[in-house]
């Protein structure tokens, strides 16, 4: 973890001078890059971002990724956060496809960012490893949500304004109701 937590904190300190004198934060040039990356490698996954405000949704990436990075000490504080993540990527219908180029989309995007003597093979290995067995949490949740079915209130996906919506739904087996949407 702690290859991840040096690389973190690397992509959130590092800033780039610009010809004009202003700078960026290599973490807002990470979010840019990433969607830009992933979109590249999986053509498919703008079907999941197509009500979403790019802006809100590269803002709730960094928020995201910043959380797990500060919880991988304490693997159990994370389940709680993976399952319902992974039902909401069930309702999405995000694929292991979808996971794989996600997780392979971050590390090409940290060595893209920070650079090849920053970004190793072992610190790209460690991120890999760790999305992926996020993924996977994820991916056991959302068929257990499936399979078992679900009611209640989940928020799904940033709309264009950039709020979330709040939903009732009812989930069963490859259906999903959604009966009311909040304000």
């Amino acid at each position: 973890h702690i290859l991840i937590k040096e690389s973190w904190q690397k992509l959130i300190e590092k800033e780039y001078s610009e010809k004009d004198g202003q700078s960026t934060r290599a973490i807002d040039q990470f979010v840019e890059e990433f969607y830009t990356r992933f979109f590249s490698v999986n053509p498919s996954g703008k079907r999941l971002f197509e009500d979403t405000s790019m802006e809100a949704q590269g803002r709730a990436l960094k928020k995201m990724l910043g959380m797990i990075v500060k919880s991988l000490d304490l693997p159990e504080s994370l389940q709680e956060t993976m399952h319902s993540l992974g039902g909401r990527h069930e309702i999405y219908k995000v694929g292991l496809n979808d996971y794989v180029s996600f997780s392979n989309a971050i590390c090409d995007t940290l060595e893209s960012v920070l650079g090849k003597d920053e970004i190793t093979t072992s610190v790209k290995e460690a991120w890999y490893s760790a999305m992926m067995w996020l993924s996977s949490m994820m991916i056991n949740s959302g068929k257990k949500i499936r399979q078992e079915g679900l009611k209640g209130v989940v928020y799904r996906r940033l709309s264009k304004d950039g709020n979330w919506k709040r939903s009732g739904i009812s989930l069963s087996l490859d259906t999903l109701y959604i009966y009311r949407d909040e304000k």
